[in-house]
Order: C-alpha cells, then structure tokens, then sequence
C-alpha cells in the first residue's frame, strides 16, 4: 500500500488543477465522497468523484475560473493526509476588484483526506475563525444594507436550491402558475400507501386540497441531503384546518406535523417523489382518532 507524503498530496491537487480526468483518477477514486462545510448552496456531502468534480465545476463558473488555493502547509500519516491552503476567489464579474465578503474570497481551508492505495476516498473541509461566515456569504451572497440576497442569476442552481426554492416559493404560496418551473411534465409521485399521482397537474390538484383545508398552511425545511440526481428532505408542517378536507368538514384545530419526502431530478427539475408524514398524528391532532396513552383507570 503506498505511503501518504506530502509529494503524493501535491500531485493529487496539481492533477484536480489540469482537468485532466485520466491524470485524476490516479489519485482521487471514483467511490470517493466530499463534505463542502457551511450552510450555503454549495455546502454539503458530494458522494462519487462525477459530483465532487461537478462541484468544482460550479466553484469555478461561479467564480469565473479566479478561484485559488495555495498551500501552506501538510501533515501526513499512513492513511491520512491534512492540509491547509489560502483560498482566494472572486465573484464572476468582480475579478480584481470583489470586496470581502460578498464578492471576494480570501480564507485559510484546511483539509482532511482519507487515503486507500494511493487514492483519495474521502474529504472534508474545515475553515478558520470568521473565514466560516465569510465563506457563506462569498458563496451565498446578501446585500449589507438590507440582509435580502443580491441577484444570482448568474449562479447555477443545484438540486438544494431546487428543493429549497419548491418549497417556499411555491407549496407554501399556492404558487400553481410556477409549477412547470419545478417539475418535469412527466412527474410521479409515489404515495405512502401505495399508488401513484402523474404529471404536473397532481401538484396542481394537491395544492388545491392543502390550501383549502389549510389556507395558513406552512413547510419549514430541517434538513435537505444530495446525492448526484437525488435528494431527501425532512421537514414539519403546521397550519390550521378552516376548510374541507377531502369530505372532512372543518374542526379549527390546529396541526404541527413532521415527514420526509424522497426526489430525483432531471435538469433541475422534480421527476420523480416519495412521500412519507405523520397521518396518524394528523388524524389525532384533527380529533379523528384518539391520542395515544395509559390504560384506563380501574
């Protein structure tokens, strides 16, 4: 098994600058997985090297290739390797001229690779002190004098923004005209029970049900995890039952529920989900069925 130095590190990240796939794969496996810190649309797992590199591909259009990484430092051992780099970057459009933090990059990384044979199998980045911020706001960028972010539209939207942006620009809003912007014309919606929903118009006519029976409906994501064409997502729902709801008249009861759903995408559209929430509490929070408790008393 080849021995992790400080050389080998190098002409890992010189192969990742050249572009070159063959030269690539003699240091970084095909299986390999890489964690992006932050909390910014580029932050999370990229599992395989197609959606490591993929990622790198977005750093380097969103930065319009300015992007750099210097090294400063390496410390290694038989299976792991650690670096640290000064990262600079600027915003497509602010190369030279960027300012910290929103249109200019310039952090110290450092990074944690897993080594087998020879090879990167896994990554992670950590960043120094208030680089961290810095790093999400370059990444993510909002106006200082109102905290509302700046126009993106330059930015390449990944499956997280696609989820994210569903969720609360269009289920939580009734949004029905935007729809064909999320989902594909041959979408499928697998439900919990069995059966299948097709097409856009099932959005349509689940949007109706929801926000007739829940005018104040609301989703609040808690999680959204990718890999390469697919996505999951935790959420909670709340919202107050003052309509029909599929032959219930209404109770006024007020609901606070949690679920999952399952997506795969397609050119940044929803083709396919799985829907998994909380219908027993739904039913229990709406009085249909009894909570759950204690024997009754003697």
């Amino acid at each position: 098994m080849p021995h992790v130095t400080a050389e080998l590190v190098g002409m890992a990240y010189d192969a990742l600058a050249s572009g070159d796939r063959a030269e690539i794969e003699k240091y970084w496996d095909n299986s390999m997985k890489w964690l992006v810190p932050g909390h910014n649309p580029l932050s999370g797992w990229y599992y395989g090297l197609d959606a490591f590199l993929a990622f790198m591909g977005q750093v380097g259009a969103l930065s319009n290739g300015s992007f750099r990484m210097t090294g400063v430092t390496v410390l290694v051992n038989d299976d792991w390797s650690a670096d640290v780099t000064h990262n600079v970057g600027f915003r497509s459009g602010h190369e030279g001229t960027g300012q910290i933090p929103y249109t200019k990059l310039d952090i110290d990384v450092i990074h944690l690779l897993r080594w087998r044979n020879g090879k990167v199998i896994e990554g992670r980045g950590a960043i120094f002190g208030d680089g961290a911020n810095e790093y999400d706001l370059f990444w993510s960028p909002v106006a200082s004098h109102s905290g509302q972010r700046l126009n993106t539209d330059d930015a390449p939207l990944t499956n997280r923004d696609v989820i994210r942006k569903v969720v609360e620009e269009v289920w939580n809003v009734n949004a029905q005209d935007r729809i064909p912007e999320f989902y594909n014309k041959n979408y499928v919606f697998f439900q919990e029970g069995g059966g299948e929903e097709l097409g856009q118009e099932s959005v349509r006519r689940w949007l109706d049900t929801l926000h007739t029976a829940f005018p104040d409906i609301r989703y609040e994501i808690d999680a959204v995890y990718c890999e390469a064409d697919k996505a999951a997502m935790r959420y909670h729902v709340t919202g107050t039952h003052t309509g029909d709801f599929r032959g219930l008249p209404p109770t006024n009861k007020a609901i606070n529920l949690s679920g999952h759903m399952m997506f795969r995408l397609y050119d940044n559209k929803i083709s396919v989900a799985h829907g998994y929430w909380d219908m027993l509490g739904l039913l229990q929070q709406l009085g249909i069925l009894p909570p759950f408790g204690g024997p009754p008393s003697r």
